[in-house]
């Protein structure tokens, strides 16, 4: 039996299971060595995990024309024009979408809605000094209000990226109804109005299907400590990172009644509050709450000496803690002056101090260009 008919015999969940410890140039190699592995590589099904990018619509055409890209579920584009809307329109397996550049005031607004709404995950990045901010919002208008429409019987999308766009000119109810359906949702929260921010605090109900929030500069200060405790403790994933740069997105008594109201029965398990300033929170709150998450990010976040001190004093006592960051701050290198609490510590908690310590949460799905193909698809 030749080598090429070996290949043949493996059933399809198995090839599968190795083309995903394979990069794209790995799979491209295989369909090259012979015509015998190229009928076996070329299973669409086996190319689904890659994620494009295509420079203009010809290419785009041309790869969801090709055999081995026939079921591709992911894409990400420079820039949408119409001609590769409609493009998209006409290819409804594509479930995974990132828009690099918004910027087209020809794209019909409901063609717009009803391609991108469609998605499991989307991914839109926009300049809020574009000189179309008009049609623009018309767009994301029509596409927030066609994914409001989805009852609970229809798919909804999982993931939802919108940055650079702003948001307020979206009717607050239905922007609230939008981020309680997706599972993983960031955005940047400067980009949403006070009446917006207000919504999605009180609409925010046990039926929301979020499980992990990532935003940056919202200004949270207006809401209540309960409301803000009780939103972010119903969340599984957070990653909140307030610089002190940007102005005060949130208050002492907030962040106090967050870390008071964590228990074990609370979603929230993994936190990331990066760059935050917590020296007026108290002190046994505070290392409490911490040590009954199960991730923490604190890394360039300030402190007193006597709050760091007892949060390990308490993950000594008594922890859910599975990993903590604390690099960048600057008490940290003292710790070990106070009987040498840090190095016990780490004999219960992967600790990180380094510059090169990797996010609480970290998800992202690599993409690639077909760059490395050598076009001999034809």
């Amino acid at each position: 039996m030749s080598e090429d008919s070996r290949m043949l015999l493996f059933p399809l969940e198995i090839r599968k299971e190795i083309s995903e410890y394979l990069d794209f140039s790995s799979m491209c190699s295989l369909v090259r060595v012979s015509r015998g592995w190229r009928k076996v590589w070329e299973e669409p099904l086996l190319w689904t995990q890659f994620r494009l990018t295509p420079k203009h619509v010809k290419d785009l055409e041309a790869i969801l024309n090709t055999k081995r890209f026939s079921a591709m579920r992911s894409l990400r584009l420079k820039k949408l024009t119409k001609d590769s809307l409609q493009v998209l329109k006409s290819n409804p397996h594509i479930k995974c979408l990132e828009i690099h550049f918004l910027n087209n005031k020809h794209l019909d607004k409901d063609d717009f809605a009803e391609v991108l709404s469609r998605c499991e995950a989307l991914k839109l990045h926009g300049d809020e000094y574009t000189s179309k901010p008009s049609k623009i919002r018309e767009q994301t208008n029509a596409l927030f209000h066609k994914m409001a429409e989805m009852t609970r019987r229809t798919k909804k999308m999982k993931r939802l990226t919108i940055l650079g766009h702003n948001l307020s000119h979206i009717e607050s109810s239905v922007l609230a109804k939008v981020f309680m359906q997706v599972e993983e949702l960031e955005f940047d929260g400067f980009m949403l109005n006070t009446e917006q921010t207000a919504a999605i605090f009180h609409n925010w109900g046990l039926e929301n299907n979020l499980k992990k929030l990532t935003v940056e500069t919202w200004d949270v200060a207006h809401i209540n400590p309960a409301v803000f405790a009780d939103f972010f403790t119903k969340i599984e994933k957070v990653s909140t990172e307030l610089h002190e740069e940007y102005g005060d997105f949130h208050t002492d008594e907030q962040v106090e009644k967050l870390f008071k109201t964590i228990d074990d029965s609370s979603r929230l398990k993994e936190l990331n509050v990066s760059g935050s300033e917590f020296l007026s929170v108290n002190t046994d709150i505070l290392a409490r709450g911490i040590n009954k998450l199960e991730k923490v990010n604190i890394s360039n976040t300030q402190f007193e000496f006597k709050q760091l001190e007892k949060i390990f004093q308490q993950t000594l006592v008594k922890t859910n803690l599975k990993m903590l960051d604390v690099s960048r701050i600057r008490n940290i290198p003292h710790m070990n002056d106070s009987q040498g609490i840090m190095e016990k510590v780490k004999n219960k908690v992967d600790v990180f101090i380094n510059e090169e310590t990797p996010k609480v949460v970290n998800d992202d799905v690599p993409l690639y260009d077909d760059s490395t193909d050598s076009g001999d698809d034809e």
